[in-house]
């Protein structure tokens, strides 16, 4: 099973969402159904990444998603790093979504863990981007049975990817979701149980050498009691003083 870890995704070692590298070029919106018919990924990939303006990158990201182009992937994972939405209506989240659900239908297996850790980023920030997580979510389940698994790791989120999976009529991958969820729940029950019974057993094994060394206290007393009864007192004064000083 494919563990997904919590980390930061970078690109070229940088942290999620940082801005991406200084401008370089100049490309106006005008200029990206052009680059778009001609299918030039590279120069798409350049206006999304060195172009200032808002607008023009916008529009570098939907002209990358539109093309379905397998070439564009290294493309698509920039943009979904440098496209991370902090408030409702950041002009970034239209990219990140673009670039989620085109990196979704390309189905390559370099999207799958920046795509989870996307997700569990749009989790954490759900109360201020309610829509992204869903839209993140439908991209993983695009990528197959792993993406399903990534979804049904974080189970605290649940419902989210429940939600994702029945809004696209995918019934089979729920039931997955649902008996992996239920799967993991158990055993941690189990887990806990076992805990709980290696805690007694301790606990009984320390009552019973306790219990142990009061009998052979009583024994060796009786022994000592009949082979010298006039000390047999003494012998008692001495057990009460050790049972003093060990509390």
């Amino acid at each position: 099973m494919r563990v997904f870890k919590r980390r930061e995704v970078g690109r070229s070692g940088a942290g999620g969402g940082q801005s991406p590298p200084p401008p370089s070029v100049v490309v106006r919106s005008a200029d990206i159904p052009k680059l778009v018919e001609d299918r030039d990924v590279d120069a798409l990939h350049e206006a999304f990444m060195k172009t200032p303006e808002t607008e023009v990158r916008r529009a570098a990201a939907r002209g990358l998603a539109e093309l379905d182009e397998p070439r564009a992937v290294e493309a698509l994972l920039d943009v979904l790093h440098y496209s991370t939405p902090r408030y409702p209506d950041d002009p970034r989240t239209e990219p990140c979504v673009c670039a989620a659900r085109a990196l979704g239908r390309l189905g390559d297996p370099r999207a799958l863990e920046p795509l989870a850790a996307k997700y569990r980023e749009a989790l954490e920030r759900q109360l201020e981007l309610p829509s992204l997580a869903p839209d993140i979510a439908d991209a993983l389940i695009d990528l197959g049975d792993d993406g399903v698994e990534a979804l049904a790791q974080v189970e605290v989120h649940k419902d989210v990817a429940l939600a994702a999976l029945e809004r696209r009529g995918q019934a089979e991958p729920a039931r997955r979701v649902r008996e992996f969820i239920e799967r993991r729940r158990e055993a941690e029950r189990k887990d806990q149980e076992l805990r709980g019974e290696l805690f007694r057993q301790r606990q009984e094994r320390a009552a019973e050498a306790e219990l142990g060394g009061f009998r052979l206290m009583l024994e060796g007393h009786a022994l000592f009691a009949a082979e010298r009864p006039h000390m047999a007192r003494n012998l008692e004064m001495v057990w009460d003083g050790i049972g003093t000083w060990a509390g």
